[in-house]
């Protein structure tokens, strides 16, 4: 895990230091942060940059994942526990993160412009040991996903769709042309957003941690993938759908975190995980009014946690 994004590309040698173990009724991703600017050779943060959030454990998040429209009557609701083994001094989170369980004494601050949440002891950034994340899982269905997309766009602020459709004025035409081709023949953002990810899954594309081009000042990197190299990993794949999906006007983003990791075994009821370099990954998070953020998973050989039904 790396906090600079702004040059991605190149081979990645394999790293199985112990990062967290963890605790949890269902295996999950986790989030660290988003990004929200992409400069045609990696991401940046916007320079809309948002004020910190302060906020202390055993009080409700200030993120917000989901929005009215979610049949939360129905939703699970989860704790999952987190042994952080090496010394972030942030947090990691799953999607629809509410409220967070600490030992006494430690705050919390959110950058909502990324959503990375940090962790403080007094005034000083503090790396937690140990915590307790509760989270819910909102039941929603293909039929309502299709639903409720391009029929209420007017909902979504000018601002929040410049935020979020951004691309770079030298983003070759080609890639656009590429996603019309996809997505031919889908009426809603949903199909639009699964031809893309299933896209990726095609022979022509293979998954791989070497000889991952990095490109040159005068090429793009998600062009160059798509259309040259057609290899790499997660960067590769998780960027690329969010370049072609914003190139549609389908507000997107990219998202850094970790996969699940290592099943290591069972406590009672609970499933336990080790999570490792190794596990570092990146996806797509893709916003539906009255929904909230969808997760993605277009990386070849990986599967999407997240289910619709």
């Amino acid at each position: 895990y790396s906090e600079d994004d702004t040059q991605l590309g190149g081979s990645i040698t394999g790293d199985y230091t112990v990062v967290f173990q963890t605790i949890v009724e269902s295996p999950h991703y986790w989030k660290v942060e988003t990004k929200d600017v992409y400069t045609g050779k990696g991401w940046i943060q916007s320079e809309d940059k948002l004020k910190n959030i302060r906020f202390f454990g055993n009080r409700q998040i200030p993120i917000t994942s989901f929005v009215e429209g979610v049949n939360y009557e129905q939703s699970i609701h989860e704790t999952s526990t987190v042994h952080q083994l090496k010394e972030y001094p942030h947090l990691l989170y799953p999607l629809g993160v509410t409220r967070i369980q600490s030992d006494r004494g430690y705050s919390f601050e959110l950058d909502p412009s990324i959503e990375k949440i940090y962790s403080y002891k007094g005034h000083e950034t503090a790396s937690l040991e140990e915590y307790s994340l509760t989270y819910e899982i909102p039941v929603y269905t293909e039929d309502m996903l299709r639903k409720r997309d391009s029929g209420h766009s007017s909902l979504l602020s000018v601002s929040f769709m410049q935020r979020y459709t951004q691309l770079p004025d030298h983003l070759p035409s080609r890639v656009k042309e590429l996603a019309v081709e996809i997505t031919k023949g889908r009426t809603n953002n949903y199909d639009k957003a699964k031809a893309v990810e299933q896209y990726f899954k095609t022979a022509q594309y293979s998954y791989s941690l070497n000889d991952v081009a990095i490109p040159n000042k005068d090429k793009d990197y998600v062009d160059q993938f798509l259309f040259e190299t057609m290899k790499g990993y997660c960067d590769n794949f998780s960027t690329s759908m969010v370049v072609l999906l914003r190139s549609l006007d389908i507000p997107s983003r990219w998202v850094k975190g970790y996969t699940e990791g290592r099943f290591t075994g069972m406590e009672g009821n609970l499933y336990k995980y080790e999570i490792t370099n190794n596990n570092a990954h990146s996806w797509v998070e893709v916003y539906f009014p009255q929904i909230g953020w969808v997760p993605f998973e277009p990386t070849k050989g990986f599967i999407n946690p997240y289910t619709v039904s």
